[in-house]
């Protein structure tokens, strides 16, 4: 950590700070990256001209403190440890009293962002698959080793939000487009919820990435995935990774094609590492979707929503369809008896 005070947003990036954190910097230039694809917290390029007229690229991430203080426990504790491609952690910090945090990190060049609303290919879905099994391998059973800051979250979802006024609203707003199956079972959520949570902590907990979603993702040229916002780190279920990445880096359509062999080689990477867990794993990943759907009740029936058009509304109607849509055909699946 440097000497001088973090920033908290990017008019507050000082010379002093930059040159105190990457050495002797001459003048610097920013833009914002990402946009429409951060929904909590802002990123911008920054490009640098060195005192020695060389040149540099960084990433600055302005998010809550909260958020700041656990992606960076995650790269101050984890990454080294954990086989998988993140970008390179280069400072930050937090101001608790007034909620900030800022992290600089590497910029990854030569790489595509990927898109929720877009999906993936096979070939790059059974690449996800991969790098979250690694992800997961890696802390199985070895969770006591993280730093406290990444501890379980004990709480619910926020039940009560759902209760002003806000699934009444999700309703009007999307109940026409919604099956009469989905929406049973939006408006039926919070009786499952609390047994969901249990049933999915009996089992063995992992260190998970929290949003695993394509958004937060590079493809480079070359290479494997770049896996980005650890913010959302902690110990948990590893069917809540699984689980957002069946529904938010594959479109509905994707899924049904080729979501079977994307899992095989989550399931045959964690084999590799001797956890023989497929069995056991795939009845947790209807209960750890309907544990989404609180969020993206609360997220689309907020008094004042998106815009129609905007980017967020439609991520938010892509999510709800996309996880109701997974969770009613699982259910039907394994009520058929098919695994």
């Amino acid at each position: 950590m440097t000497s001088v005070a973090p920033p908290t947003r990017l008019d507050d990036i000082s010379l002093d700070w930059l040159t105190a954190t990457l050495g002797p910097v001459d003048s610097w230039d920013s833009e914002p990256i990402g946009e429409g694809f951060g929904l909590s917290g802002t990123t911008h390029r920054i490009d640098l001209v060195m005192a020695d007229g060389t040149s540099a690229t960084v990433v600055v991430k302005f998010a809550p403190a909260s958020q700041t203080a656990r992606e960076i426990a995650f790269f101050d504790h984890c990454a080294v440890l954990t086989p998988i491609r993140t970008p390179g952690f280069i400072a930050g910090g937090v101001d608790q009293r007034t909620d900030h945090g800022v992290l600089l990190l590497e910029y990854v060049t030569e790489a595509r962002q990927g898109d929720v609303l877009a999906g993936c290919s096979l070939n790059e879905a059974s690449d996800l698959a991969i790098v979250l099994a690694r992800l997961h391998a890696t802390w199985w059973g070895n969770t006591a080793a993280l730093p406290d800051s990444l501890a379980a979250s004990t709480q619910m979802p926020d039940l009560p939000r759902i209760r002003e006024g806000r699934l009444d609203r999700l309703n009007t707003l999307y109940g026409e487009v919604l099956s009469p199956a989905q929406l049973d079972l939006i408006n039926n959520i919070e009786g499952k919820l609390s047994s969901d949570r249990d049933t999915l902590y009996e089992g063995p907990l992992t260190l998970l990435h929290g949003d695993f979603h394509l958004d937060n993702v590079l493809f480079p040229t070359v290479g494997e995935p770049v896996v980005l916002d650890w913010q959302g780190s902690r110990t948990g279920p590893p069917a809540v990774d699984v689980a957002r990445f069946l529904v938010e880096c594959l479109t509905a359509e994707q899924r049904s094609q080729y979501s079977a062999q994307a899992l095989s080689a989550y399931f045959s990477t964690l084999a590799e590492h001797d956890i023989e867990v497929e069995s056991d794993l795939r009845p947790m990943i209807v209960p750890a979707l309907r544990l989404l759907l609180p969020g993206v009740i609360n997220w689309l029936g907020r008094p004042k929503p998106d815009p129609p058009n905007s980017r967020p509304r439609r991520l938010g109607a892509n999510i709800l369809h996309t996880t109701t849509t997974a969770i009613t055909e699982l259910t039907a699946h394994r009520a058929g008896g098919v695994d």
